[in-house]
């Protein structure tokens, strides 16, 4: 599976993409089932989390087996959850590698998350990577082109964007970044897993 076959089917979808759609064409894709239940989590700490269905320990619950887990912050707003879904849903095209398996991992992908210092572990590269892939899908490129047009000559605001594509505004500058489209292109053409 690659990232490319859900890009190309979401240019083909109306805005605001649905998550139940994206959950269904991952499914078609994968053959991996995903779950997603919002829980009581700490928002400051995290809004979101995905457990593979190769996890090796039960952190949360068990799950079923060849099931994902998006487990969802309750306390999130309609659009945070929306793009904390789609940013764990992307965690599905992961080389197995880029997973952490267990609480050990974990710990470590959260360590990592906060220390400057060091060189990105393949953890978290997948952070990095399931952002830019979770804002290419919120948006099909035709319709970024026409928004960016109409941000540009100031005929839509930031805030207008965001409530269109049902996603916080502090991601849309994002969507027009000067290295938004090298992001992309680079994801669509890395290997399947």
């Amino acid at each position: 599976m690659s990232f490319r076959d859900l890009y190309d089917y979401v240019q083909t979808l109306e805005v605001p993409i649905q998550e139940s759609e994206l959950r269904r064409k991952l499914r078609e894709l994968s053959s991996i089932p995903v779950k997603v239940i919002s829980i009581k989590m700490n928002p400051d700490l995290m809004f979101g989390k995905y457990i593979s269905h190769r996890n090796e320990d039960n952190l949360y619950f068990k799950a079923p087996p060849g099931t994902s887990v998006i487990l969802l912050s309750d306390s999130l707003s309609p659009d945070w959850a929306r793009i904390v879904q789609f940013k764990e849903l992307m965690h599905l095209f992961d080389d197995p590698m880029q997973h952490t398996n267990n609480a050990e991992e974990f710990e470590q992908l959260l360590i990592g998350l906060c220390d400057q210092l060091t060189g990105r572990t393949p953890q978290e590269e997948s952070e990095l990577e399931c952002m830019w892939r979770a804002l290419a899908i919120c948006c099909p490129e035709e319709l970024r082109v026409e928004l960016s047009q109409h941000r540009d000559s100031k005929t839509l605001s930031d805030a207008d964007i965001a409530k269109k594509l049902q996603i916080p505004e502090r991601f849309v500058p994002h969507l027009f970044s000067a290295n938004y489209k090298t992001n992309v292109q680079i994801l669509l053409t890395k290997p399947s897993n």
